[in-house]
């Protein structure tokens, strides 16, 4: 049961981390490192000329089966009351962890380079009763209603692993106002840890206390926790297409030089399209995969797949939450912004990894060098409405796309926050050269 159950404690609040798309961070121009997770060409002539991040934290859940009763978070909060709701109610929940650690991005004349390092923790629970998450939960049955509860493409599943990219991209048009840039990940990938219970048929019995899997019929994997339990690749690649204000003419670009004056050009708009996390990992160490049939005890479930694995491969490939990204941001004014996002999962659900939440959202925001202030406004999974906040002062940078917990006391099933702490340096090596008297101001070439 231990590694269903771990899904679950990441899924619950037991964990007392309040861990989507930071979408503050992933809109701020002054950030540009963090634009890679969502369209890596965004680092084209970026307004910092070297964005080196130090540390960043994002954390975010969400689910429909147990909540924090009558809350409020803060700084003084100790005491999570936990609740439960229907055991009936179709359940759905999603987990995201992820660090950022060293990594930079940085603009040169055409081209643009990036660097990352990042550790990444994905669960999502899917079409499953109330009363099965209640027991995951739990670790047990004891306090589960008795009922038969029914369980069609039901699915579990969490990955953990480490990430270590670099990205490429470059200007491959200006002209007039207008520029089009385009821009390639490449990760490799260490996988710590897999759990996938994939159920395409099956009833749960609960009666006195104990439970039983009934006609099941589905698939499980898991690999053991472990620094190098597996290892694989991904890709993540984008477009930006920027139609400049009219002043600004971008005929011969090169960001950062003296050449153009050493300043990024300003947008009326630009619009952004991008694949995301095309890839896997192949779990071999202490890792098991099975066929699941007949019935288990819920109680035993563990050793009821350790049996059935006796037949099974000692290895599988797992997934990643690939996804398809669009992108707007509009200039209404000097320093104000409107910007729009929508990033939907294409990874199949019936297989081995994880998925990623599906979010829409349209953010106003104030941007200038030293201070960024926006408030994402989201759908997540195009259901749940839910306001944000994302402040920047100077290098330090923290928000939420779920502000509602922290302000208001009810019942809490989200939580969202993250953090950056971010080290730009705003001029290339070329434009902070004091200007020669026997030369023109442009007389250095950019690379």
């Amino acid at each position: 049961m231990k590694y269903i159950a771990y899904i679950c404690l990441l899924l619950g609040f037991s964990l007392n981390a309040f861990a989507q798309e930071k979408i503050g961070l992933t809109t701020d121009n002054y950030l540009p490192v963090y634009h890679v997770s969502n369209n890596p060409a965004s680092i084209l002539d970026q307004k910092p000329w070297l964005s080196v991040n130090v540390m960043g934290f994002h954390a975010s859940i969400r689910n429909n089966f147990m909540h924090i009763a009558n809350s409020r978070l803060g700084p003084k909060s100790t005491d999570f009351p936990i609740a439960y709701d229907s055991p009936n109610k179709d359940s759905k929940g999603f987990m995201s962890l992820e660090v950022l650690g060293p990594s930079f991005s940085i603009a040169s004349g055409k081209n643009g380079f990036g660097f990352h390092t990042a550790l990444r923790s994905y669960a999502n629970l899917n079409n499953l009763p109330g009363a099965m998450g209640q027991i995951i939960a739990n670790q047990g049955v004891d306090s589960a209603a008795d009922g038969t509860y029914q369980i069609n493409n039901g699915r579990i599943k969490s990955m953990t692993w480490a990430e270590i990219g670099v990205s490429y991209g470059r200007i491959v048009y200006s002209k007039g106002t207008r520029m089009m840039s385009t821009a390639l990940s490449l990760n490799r990938l260490v996988g710590i840890h897999q759990t996938n219970m994939i159920i395409d048929n099956a009833e749960i019995e609960v009666r006195r206390g104990s439970g039983t899997l009934k006609n099941l019929q589905g698939e499980y994997s898991y690999s053991d926790v472990a620094m190098n339990a597996g290892s694989g690749w991904s890709l993540n690649s984008g477009f930006v297409y920027k139609k400049m204000l009219i002043k600004n003419n971008v005929d011969n670009y090169y960001a950062h030089s003296r050449k153009v004056g050493c300043k990024a050009p300003e947008y009326h708009y630009k619009i952004g399209v991008s694949l995301l996390d095309v890839g896997y990992i192949r779990f071999k160490e202490n890792s098991q995969n099975a066929n699941l049939s007949d019935s288990l005890e819920v109680g035993d479930i563990e050793k009821g797949i350790a049996k059935a694995n006796e037949i099974n491969e000692s290895n599988f490939t797992a997934i990643l939450p690939t996804a398809l990204s669009l992108q707007a941001d509009y200039r209404l004014r000097d320093y104000v912004y409107l910007n729009a996002i929508i990033v939907q999962k294409i990874s199949l659900a019936t297989s081995l990894g994880v998925e990623r939440s599906n979010v829409f959202a349209i953010s106003p925001r104030f941007e200038s060098r030293w201070f960024t202030a926006s408030i994402p406004l989201s759908l997540s999974n195009y259901t749940a409405p839910q306001m944000g906040l994302y402040l920047r002062l100077g290098y330090l940078a923290i928000g939420t796309d779920h502000l509602s917990p922290f302000i208001r006391t009810k019942d809490i099933n989200a939580v969202d926050l993250y953090f950056s702490l971010n080290i730009p340096i705003q001029n290339s090596a070329d434009c902070r050269k004091r200007p020669s008297a026997s030369k023109a101001k442009w007389s250095s070439s950019p690379w």
